[in-house]
């Protein structure tokens, strides 16, 4: 095995994601043999990529999720700047794998929340959060096979993240609200093709939010002042093709729209 394991998986994954290409399983000489390895590579990303580490995301936030990728726990991923876009973004679906697109909740930090031994109360999450603002994920993966790739693989590949868009913060007093309940659509040139609510992220997007920062916190990893958090699928994952306008529309709190080209 090589020395630096997590580091060759990373190596090989950006490689493919930066060609738009995807392989049927990772090669056995760099694929990770358990979580820990898994996590590790992501934190090669952002030095292959000359990038910045900008926020994070939750997958399989239920257990279908989890069910369809065969994995018994959400899974948390790092977001490069250069993949994460304003609303309003024209966005590429070369070498989009999964093509679909995923309608959430995002908060960004006002404040760090530096790693420690203890678990973060949600009220000490919540006093270090800035604002609440929509996104819009176009997740993929670099392994064809992702559904059987298991919770480690899964995790060197970012946990399937590609590009994220984050729409304006909103005005609502969203930490007095029962985010659980709020309705979220996905939209697709105008029509509305999947809708859910806030309960289906993890059966609420601050219970997402708190298992992420304190996830990142048992590996030693910091909140940043400015980095961001999505909380995982409200409805279900739609396809979307070149051509599409897109938008995540949480109702009260706002929306987020990108067009996707060739």
């Amino acid at each position: 095995m090589p020395e630096n394991l997590p580091k060759r998986t990373a190596a090989v994954l950006w490689g493919l994601w930066q060609a738009g290409e995807a392989i049927a399983n990772l090669p056995e000489d760099c694929k990770p043999r358990n979580e820990s390895e898994g996590q590790n590579a992501q934190i090669y990303f952002p030095e292959l990529a000359q990038d910045t580490l900008c926020g994070w995301k939750i997958a399989a936030t239920s257990s279908g999720g989890q069910n369809h990728i065969n994995v018994s726990h959400p899974l948390e991923g790092p977001y490069l700047a250069s993949k994460t876009h304003d609303s309003g973004a024209t966005l590429s679906m070369t070498g989009n794998n999964m093509a679909v697109a995923e309608a959430e909740f995002a908060f960004v930090f006002g404040r760090s929340l530096p790693s420690r031994g203890k678990p973060y109360s949600r009220e000490e999450i919540l006093d270090s959060v800035d604002s609440l603002v929509p996104s819009l994920e176009f997740p993929d993966s670099r392994i064809l096979n992702y559904r059987y790739a298991g919770a480690a693989g899964l995790l060197a590949d970012c946990a399937c993240a590609r590009d994220c868009v984050l729409g304006p913060a909103t005005t609502e007093d969203w930490k007095n609200i029962n985010l659980a309940e709020c309705e979220v659509q996905l939209i697709v040139n105008d029509e509305v093709v999947t809708s859910g609510t806030g309960a289906d992220a993890l059966e609420s997007p601050l219970t997402a939010l708190e298992w992420v920062v304190n996830r990142l916190s048992a590996r030693g990893i910091a909140i940043e002042t400015g980095q961001f958090i999505t909380t995982g699928v409200c409805g279900l994952p739609s396809p979307i093709r070149s051509g599409d306008r897109v938008t995540s529309d949480l109702g009260r709190f706002g929306t987020a729209t990108a067009t996707l080209v060739d």
